[in-house]
């Protein structure tokens, strides 16, 4: 009886293995007991090859709401912070003033005087600090701001600010004749702040540095960047690569930084993407030269659009899925893991935006007239309209066409704005621009008068 039961129970044993062939088991000892710990198994996800008869066409109407967004929008006062005064530098310089006080197209000017006697207010004045630009990292918020209100990149510095114990406090100064720039588009990415230094170098002789823009013009200039990180922290700073073209933008991307550039004129923009560990730069071109738009992170492949002679159909190829659509004309491309939306203008006037959900594998289209004349921007779930026309700021949802008003803002004192991550920000302004002397504008401005509030909110 004893070995019938045995090989009763080695049969038993045998067909449970069988059975649980298919699964990783691994056994897990619990006192005299054994007991069988499954282990799941971690699968690629597929690769999505979509066309647009892929997805049922679905109208959903722009519900635009003044209720509460479903995140909180949280302000900071920042009237009170101080920058000083500074007198940059190049003031000092006879050529300098020379050619502010005289520039050729006012020699026959009726308001030659007018202009000449607001020039010479700002040679002999310090100027206060004018905030360029605004990045997020780690909890504290990093502030550009210009003193040079003459040429504009001769003395500057960057600032830290902590929201919640007010802390405020310079990272890093460049003050001198040989700065050619201003911390030019400063930006965030992987906890470090990086920046470029714009150059013009003899076309023929890429070692003869021509140094000024005004010989950009004569035609035999090529346009060089080199790329500089910062310790946000220490504020120690490193050179790192010399990009092609007339730099315009910086992200953060995935492995380090998208540079987008103009190359031979601005009808053609060039996406460099730096890799942080490697150092290696590479170069993406999409074929209707529009390459400003990452999916995660990483460049994406835009075929389609208008090519200047026919319009074709849109293809999006990201490392998630490529969807070939029949839309053949677009303003601005978002993309997400799990969507993809485009934005169309019509030729009646109207602005539509379709979103190709491919959770429920929908096309959705939406009339949404305010992404004509606006700027916008991507974040993790949503799109942030700046729109000039209302004065407002908008937060837009995609699949569910729910529009958000979040502020309004003086489009003619304008604002900053970005995000990092989850978290989103912009920064208004208020106040009189202190180069409007006599009515005129004269030297550099930022446009935008003092920081007034930062507002920050993080998305869901």
């Amino acid at each position: 009886m004893r070995r019938i039961t045995s090989l009763l129970s080695a049969a038993i044993i045998a067909v449970s293995l069988y059975a649980c062939a298919e699964k990783h088991v691994e056994s897990e000892p619990i006192g005299d007991i054994t007991e069988p710990v499954e282990i799941e198994t971690v699968t690629d996800p597929v690769y999505l090859e979509l066309t647009e008869e892929d997805f049922t066409p679905v109208d959903i109407n722009c519900d635009i709401t003044d209720t509460e967004p479903p995140f909180k929008v949280n302000s900071a006062d920042l009237s009170s912070l101080d920058f000083g005064e500074r007198m940059s530098p190049c003031k000092e310089q006879e050529d300098a003033r020379n050619a502010a006080l005289y520039p050729h197209y006012m020699e026959e000017s009726e308001n030659k005087e007018l202009y000449e006697e607001a020039v010479q207010t700002i040679l002999d004045n310090p100027s206060g600090g004018m905030v360029t630009d605004l990045e997020f990292i780690d909890g504290k918020y990093y502030l550009s701001v210009n003193y040079d209100n003459l040429c504009g990149c001769h003395d500057s510095s960057i600032y830290s600010y902590e929201v919640e114990t007010g802390n405020f406090k310079e990272v890093i100064r460049h003050t001198g004749l040989e700065y050619n720039g201003a911390f030019d588009c400063l930006t965030s990415s992987h906890g470090k702040l990086f920046y470029v230094v714009k150059t013009y170098v003899n076309e023929k002789n890429e070692n003869d540095s021509v140094g000024s823009q005004d010989f950009a013009y004569s035609g035999n200039i090529k346009y060089k960047a080199r790329l500089f990180s910062i310790n946000p922290e220490s504020g120690n700073e490193s050179e790192l690569c010399l990009v092609d073209g007339d730099v315009q933008l910086i992200n953060e991307s995935e492995k380090g930084l998208a540079i987008y550039s103009y190359r031979g004129g601005y009808s053609r923009c060039y996406l460099t993407e730096y890799d942080i560990e490697s150092g290696e730069l590479s170069e993406y071109e999409n074929e209707n030269g529009n390459n400003r738009v990452l999916c995660d992170g990483v460049p994406a492949e835009i075929s389609g659009g208008f090519d200047r002679e026919k319009h074709n159909p849109i293809t999006i190829k990201t490392q998630y899925y490529t969807i070939t659509t029949d839309i053949n004309y677009y303003t601005d491309i978002y993309l997400w893991k799990d969507k993809a939306s485009i934005v169309y203008p019509d030729d009646k006037g109207g602005t539509w935006m379709y979103t190709y959900d491919l959770t429920n594998h929908e096309q959705l289209k939406m009339r949404y007239d305010r992404f004509k004349d606006s700027r916008s921007l991507q974040t993790e779930d949503g799109v942030l309209i700046i729109d000039p026309v209302s004065e407002k700021l908008y937060y837009v949802y995609p699949v569910l066409g729910t529009v958000y008003t979040l502020d309004t803002y003086d489009p003619y004192i304008d604002l900053i704005y970005g995000e990092s991550g989850k978290n989103v920000f912009y920064m208004t302004f208020t106040g009189e621009n202190e180069n409007n002397i006599n009515g005129m504008y004269v030297g550099y401005t930022n446009g935008k008068g003092l920081p007034d509030k930062l507002n920050w909110f993080e998305t869901q």
